[in-house]
């Protein structure tokens, strides 16, 4: 088995910046097929570094603000 991490507050990754402290980019969070996904999540932290926003990707759905404010992201296609 091993261990399996993920985010309690709404089992969603976050990625983005943090909204007070500088230079503190977040993409963590992540389970299962997401690790698959580890190049792009990168390449969007990098964006978020160089550019100050998304360019390839747009992900502010994860943001970290959701956290703070309360805002769970909800799996809308459940089947």
């Amino acid at each position: 088995m091993g261990h399996y991490e993920f985010n309690t507050f709404d089992h969603n990754a976050i990625v983005g910046a943090h909204d007070t402290i500088k230079n503190l980019y977040f993409c963590v969070g992540f389970f299962g097929y997401r690790s698959q996904q580890a190049s792009a999540y990168g390449r969007v932290v990098v964006e978020l570094i160089v550019y100050g926003a998304f360019k390839t990707l747009d992900l502010s759905v994860l943001s970290y603000l959701r956290i703070p404010g309360n805002r769970p992201l909800t799996e809308q296609a459940v089947i």
